[in-house]
């Protein structure tokens, strides 16, 4: 007879919130009733709020008992600091890429200009007989009529 009692629960948008460690994970917008999601995500480091009632400032929020409650300003602290690692990591990585892709080869023409203008200093040398090397071993094809 439980079943018949859950039944008339209305199936409603819930947010399902996860604490792992310190760090609060927003899992997603579920459309079901909020015994069912409690029996899928349990207490007490699961969290199940109606969407209308989601705090604005969620991600400053820590579970305990399977609530959402005001963090510690230490963990405040540490959430921020991990998000502020992550998104310098991003701009280093992008960087990086763009750096590779569109400065390097600018900086060897420059290096190659260079060379070929200073032909005493022996490195530049070892460098452009290499590269000369490189394409004499691997020319480019002779496209004859019809191919």
């Amino acid at each position: 007879m439980d079943n018949n009692k859950n039944e008339h629960e209305p199936i409603l948008p819930y947010h399902v919130l996860i604490l792992d460690g310190d760090k609060l994970i927003h899992n997603a917008i579920f459309w079901d009733t909020k015994s069912q999601l409690a029996a899928n995500f349990p207490p007490p480091n699961c969290a199940i709020v109606l969407e209308s009632e989601l705090p604005d400032n969620w991600q400053d929020m820590t579970i305990v008992n399977g609530r959402l409650v005001e963090a510690t300003a230490d963990v405040i602290a540490t959430r921020r600091q991990v998000r502020m690692d992550v998104k310098i990591e991003l701009i280093r990585t992008s960087r990086k890429m763009r750096y590779e892709n569109e400065t390097d080869i600018l900086m060897i023409d420059a290096i190659e200009e260079f060379a070929r203008a200073h032909p005493e200093y022996s490195v530049f040398k070892q460098w452009l007989d290499a590269k000369a090397k490189i394409r004499e071993d691997l020319p480019k094809p002779d496209l004859g009529e019809g191919e």
